[in-house]
């Protein structure tokens, strides 16, 4: 049997198919498409039985913050909640304390 060629465009068609299918189908799939690219196979890899990947995907996990990330952060919400209790004990918009 002769030998196909692939060229880049039908690689990438054939790329982007094989990332929706499922891990467990993928080698099947890749051992199919050489075969046929090599001649010992007549027909092109078979899509129609491999499963579809599973469309949730698990955010990765935020790396943990470090010391100087967490201080600014406390830092910041301290300052907030200072703002929050000085506006609380003004008048409205005039800066002028309250008299109790």
């Amino acid at each position: 049997m002769v030998v196909r060629r692939e060229t880049r465009a039908q690689r990438q068609a054939f790329q982007d198919r094989i990332a929706g299918v499922h891990a467990e189908d993928r080698p099947r799939l890749m051992k199919e498409h050489r075969d046929f690219l090599n001649g010992t196979r007549v027909e092109h890899a078979n899509f129609t039985s491999a499963r579809p990947q599973s469309t949730s995907i698990p955010d990765p996990r935020r790396p943990p913050m470090g010391n100087d990330a967490a201080y600014l952060l406390a830092n910041k919400q301290h300052a907030a909640d200072t703002r929050r209790a000085v506006a609380g004990k003004t008048v409205a918009g005039s800066g002028k304390k309250r008299l109790v």
